[in-house]
């Protein structure tokens, strides 16, 4: 939405008018509505999704959850595949988003680490029907079709990455492949959510941090070790 208001400014100053129409104002608030109306779906589709499954929220129940006729939902989305796939962009946008409030890139590797793990935790904790997409989209056909478009979009991950990036050069991380890391790390960060989620067994404030002291621990350098043992 900022994108377009701000292409659509650019446009307008390079009509050198000085005063704002009624036109211009006019389009800007159907644009507005327009991006509504697409978060509207969007957020339908991640309810049903959650209750539904990726295969039982079809495009028409879709629409009758969100009160949105089938061709408007087709006008934004030209099939199901591709409402799902901008559905991934939009989680991993709001994860994102949640991540960079809280994150204070001032801290140190390890305290970024332990901050971030928690920030995620919290992020799905509190945000159940994205975790369960989430689930469901890297397991399903949808998230091998998205890599096979060669999607650039990393929405969060470039943040974790100048993180690990920090904590290896700066030899506090051990020196793996980044991917590596991830299944490491956001593996465990799952683990615990579902477990949270769906009550599998008691969790407590000692668990989540005994949880994150053990990422620390299979991800910290040998530097970090020896001097953990020296001290």
């Amino acid at each position: 939405m900022i994108v377009i208001l701000t292409k659509l400014n650019q446009f307008y100053i390079e009509l050198n008018q000085n005063e704002v129409s009624f036109s211009y104002i006019f389009v800007l608030m159907i644009i507005a509505r327009l991006d509504i109306k697409r978060e509207l779906i969007l957020k339908a589709s991640l309810d049903l999704i959650y209750s539904l499954g990726l295969q039982g929220a079809s495009i028409s129940k879709i629409a009758s959850h969100s009160n949105i006729a089938v061709g408007t939902i087709y006008y934004y989305f030209e099939s199901k595949n591709k409402l799902i796939l901008e559905l991934s962009k939009y989680c991993r946008s709001k994860a994102n988003a949640f991540i960079l409030l809280k994150t204070d890139l001032e801290m140190e590797v390890r305290e970024q680490i332990y901050a971030l793990s928690n920030i995620l935790i919290d992020f799905y904790i509190t945000h159940a029907e994205i975790f369960s997409f989430a689930g469901q989209f890297y397991s399903s056909p949808y998230y091998i079709q998205m890599m096979e478009q060669n999607c650039t979009d990393t929405y969060g991950m470039d943040l974790i990455k100048n993180i690990f990036d920090k904590g290896v050069k700066k030899k506090l991380i051990r020196e793996i492949e980044f991917t590596t890391f991830m299944y490491f790390f956001m593996g465990s960060i799952f683990s615990y959510v579902k477990i949270n989620i769906t009550n599998l067994a008691y969790i407590d404030k000692t668990n989540r941090n005994d949880l994150i002291t053990m990422i620390w621990d299979g991800i910290k350098s040998t530097k970090c070790i020896k001097e953990t043992s020296l001290n």
